[in-house]
């Protein structure tokens, strides 16, 4: 195959080659949601250095290649096969963002559970691994009494690259705090929707940065 089409990388599984016949470019329907909570007031340009030095540049030190190349890759269709194929011109700005909420006012669960709702029916772009990161500052979760500041941060992406339980690993392995699963936190969607969203999850994860 690379004789043919060298500018392609590894084939898709089986599994994920399921979940990449989704029409992620017009109405996804395989999006994965996980939430992290931080203390603090995030900073992305923080968060990006480690985001790149615990992930995105980690290499394997059995075979010397990054450990998960495919967050620079988006997968294409050849000769009926799904393929890795590595972005053109990779730009992390692309893919860490600070959400669009209000940010004179606390973010509420509630807010942030509608912000997620528009993340899984956002569509993905073209040429463009399908992940992101989005960090929301000031949030308030229910019940909190406490006086300092948390942030959370929405990793979104296409079920294709991975499983529920491989981001969590990635996640919370990247991490110096514990991080724990404190409870599912369901997408709330209309009833006439919930038809669609068998692939859609939302974990919450609850831990001091």
């Amino acid at each position: 195959m690379k004789r043919f089409k060298p500018e392609l990388g590894k084939m898709l599984s089986t599994r994920s080659t399921i979940f990449a016949v989704d029409d992620l470019y017009k109405r996804p329907l395989c999006t994965l949601i996980v939430v992290l909570v931080v203390e603090g007031d995030l900073e992305r340009e923080h968060f990006k250095e480690v985001l790149v030095r615990r992930i995105l540049d980690k290499i394997s030190p059995k075979t010397g290649e990054l450990v998960h190349r495919e967050m620079k890759q988006y997968f294409t269709k050849w000769m009926g096969f799904y393929f890795w194929k590595d972005e053109a011109n990779f730009n992390l700005d692309e893919h860490v963002v600070f959400a669009d909420l209000p940010s004179d006012e606390p973010i509420t669960e509630d807010t942030m559970l509608e912000y997620n709702t528009i993340l899984i029916e956002k569509k993905y772009v073209k040429g463009r691994s399908p992940w992101d990161f989005h960090i929301i500052r000031n949030y308030k979760p229910f019940g909190r009494k406490e006086d300092y500041s948390l942030s959370a941060v929405v990793f979104r992406c296409h079920h294709a690259m991975a499983d529920g339980y491989s981001v969590l690993e990635v996640l919370t392995s990247s991490t110096d705090a514990p991080f724990g699963i404190a409870r599912p936190v369901p997408a709330r969607v209309k009833k006439s929707e919930i038809g669609r969203a068998s692939c859609r999850k939302s974990v919450d994860l609850g831990g001091r940065r």
